[in-house]
């Protein structure tokens, strides 16, 4: 019952606010864990070459999403090339996959 609680008002409904899309970080996103877990993460980031970079093609992601489904999709140029958006994708993984091993070792920490 929480799952679904969490689904639909949590997931489904307010995931565009999780994160700053124009910022380019994910400190919005972070920071819905915490500030331990934000400042946990802001030095994973300095320690991990490929994680900013990773975060950032998640963001682009986003964005671009964003803009095919909040302005007239049939008309919007995507300046990227599908091998371009794939890279993106690939890119982004990294982020999306360290999120629950980062949240299991900062809560193994406090």
């Amino acid at each position: 019952m929480l799952m679904a609680l969490v689904r639909q008002k949590a997931i489904s409904r307010q995931y565009h606010t999780w994160f700053d899309w124009d910022k380019g970080n994910a400190s919005r996103f972070f920071s819905l864990f915490g500030q331990e877990f934000k400042e946990y993460m802001e030095k994973q980031i300095q320690l991990d070459d490929l994680l900013g970079p990773s975060i950032s093609s998640f963001l682009e992601i986003g964005r671009t999403r964003n803009v095919l489904v909040h302005v007239n999709y049939a008309v919007t140029v995507i300046e990227k090339t599908p091998k371009e958006i794939y890279a993106l994708y690939l890119s982004a993984l990294k982020f999306v996959e360290i999120i629950p091993t980062e949240l299991r070792n900062v809560s193994k920490m406090g």
